[in-house]
């Protein structure tokens, strides 16, 4: 499941990813933010926040 997500991401331009070797010496695929990940990822955090904000609001009031 995480590998699709991965490719996607990198389709969307949104992380780079580089073929290195790990401290084993195996070959190993690392992925890094790229400027337009960086500001997805804020867009996605932001929306985030503002829907558990809501959730919270909600348990509380119901809870109380």
């Amino acid at each position: 499941m995480l590998y699709p997500v991965l490719h996607r991401m990198e389709r969307e331009g949104w992380i780079a990813s580089r073929w290195g070797a790990s401290e084993t010496g195996r070959k190993r695929k690392y992925y890094s933010l790229k400027p337009d990940g960086k500001k997805a990822l804020k867009v996605q955090r932001d929306q985030w926040v503002a829907v558990s904000g809501v959730f919270k609001q909600l348990w509380k009031e119901h809870y109380v």
